[in-house]
């Protein structure tokens, strides 16, 4: 194998040992469950709980109007159903961008 070679097929070890760093998370498979429920921090943020146990939080660029008395969401995931921090919701038909998506532990009042 040539060097150039070796450098493409990368290392097995290290790229298997590799985790995305913590400002990629996401929730797959969010047009198929993957989201068990949600709740508004007033208009600046939204606690998600997905399917898998894990707990998220996402801020939005600006105020997400109306977010603290909705009683339902649109999330807008990426074309494989994906959520992320490129992703955003529909509230009352307003879009919502995130800021940032991070994983958290579990909240404490959920």
């Amino acid at each position: 194998m040539t060097a150039a070679a070796a450098a493409y097929a990368g290392d097995p070890k290290t790229d298997t040992d590799a985790k995305p760093p913590p400002d990629r998370a996401q929730i797959n498979f969010v047009n198929y469950g993957g989201i068990r429920d949600w709740k508004a921090q007033r208009n600046d943020a939204l606690l998600i709980r997905a399917q898998n146990g894990k707990y998220y939080r996402a801020t939005f660029f600006g105020p997400c109007i109306g977010l603290d008395f909705a009683h339902r969401i649109g999330f807008v995931s990426d074309v494989l159903g994906s959520l992320d921090k490129f992703s955003s919701i529909y509230v009352d038909g307003h879009e919502c961008f995130f800021r940032t998506f991070q994983e958290i532990p579990k909240p404490d009042k959920w």
